[in-house]
C-alpha cells in the first residue's frame, strides 16, 4: 500500500519525521554552538590561569639567572619548561608564546625596560605588546625604587575545530593575549645573574 504525499503529511507518524527532518540541522547547529563557545571560554581560562601562575613563579624568586638551560630552578629557562605543563591540554609550544618583562624606577620614579626575555624556538614569535615609552599602563602605582614583573601570554586559538567537517572555509585563527603584573616578593630583579 502507497501513501500519497498528502497521507504521508495526515499521517502523525509522518509528521514527525518530518519535524525531525526539518529540526535536526537546527539541534546540530545549536549544539556545535555551545561546544565552541565552551571551548573558546576554557581556553581563555587557561591562558589566563597560565599567565597569573607564570607571574607569580617569577615574582617568589629572590635571583634569576639568565640562562635558557632551564635546569635549575633561579634560571629564567624554567619557566619556558613550567610553561606548557601549565597550558595544558593546550599546545602552547606550537600555537603561543610567553614574554617576561622587568621594569625598573629609570629615576625618580619613572618606569623603564630593565630586560625582557622571550622562549626561542617556539610556534608563533610574537612580539611584546608593552611600549618602551609607557611600559605600564596609565595610573598604575609605581613609585621611586618600585620594581615590576610582566608577564606576557599569547595563544593562537583556531575557533570551529569542530565544525571543519561541515564548514571547512570557517573563520580563521584569532590571537588570545594575556598580561600580569607582579612585584618581587623578596628584592628587585633589575638584572639578571650572569648564566
Amino acid at each position: 500500500m502507497t501513501l500519497t504525499f498528502r497521507q504521508f503529511l495526515d499521517n502523525e507518524r509522518g509528521v514527525a519525521s518530518m519535524e525531525l527532518v526539518i529540526l535536526f540541522p537546527l539541534f546540530l547547529l545549536i549544539l556545535l554552538g555551545l561546544l565552541e563557545v565552551y571551548v573558546f571560554f576554557r581556553t581563555v581560562a587557561i591562558i589566563d590561569r597560565t599567565a597569573f601562575e607564570l607571574g607569580n613563579l617569577v615574582a617568589e624568586k629572590a635571583v634569576l639567572i639568565d640562562s635558557n638551560a632551564g635546569t635549575d630552578a633561579n634560571q629564567i629557562g624554567i619557566f619556558w619548561v613550567v610553561a606548557p605543563q601549565l597550558a595544558q591540554p593546550l599546545d602552547l609550544k606550537d600555537n603561543g608564546e610567553v614574554i617576561i618583562t622587568d621594569i625598573e624606577d629609570a629615576g625618580n620614579g619613572q618606569p623603564a625596560i630593565a630586560w625582557q626575555r622571550a622562549v626561542s624556538g617556539w610556534g608563533s614569535g610574537d612580539a611584546s605588546r608593552l611600549s618602551a615609552a609607557a611600559p605600564l599602563p596609565a595610573g598604575f602605582p609605581f613609585y621611586t625604587g618600585d620594581n615590576t614583573i610582566v608577564v606576557e601570554v599569547f595563544y593562537h586559538f583556531s575557533p570551529f575545530n569542530a565544525a571543519r567537517t561541515f564548514w571547512p572555509d570557517a573563520p580563521g585563527n584569532i590571537t588570545l593575549y594575556r598580561r600580569v603584573y607582579f612585584r618581587p616578593r623578596f628584592q628587585n630583579l633589575d638584572s639578571l645573574q650572569p648564566g
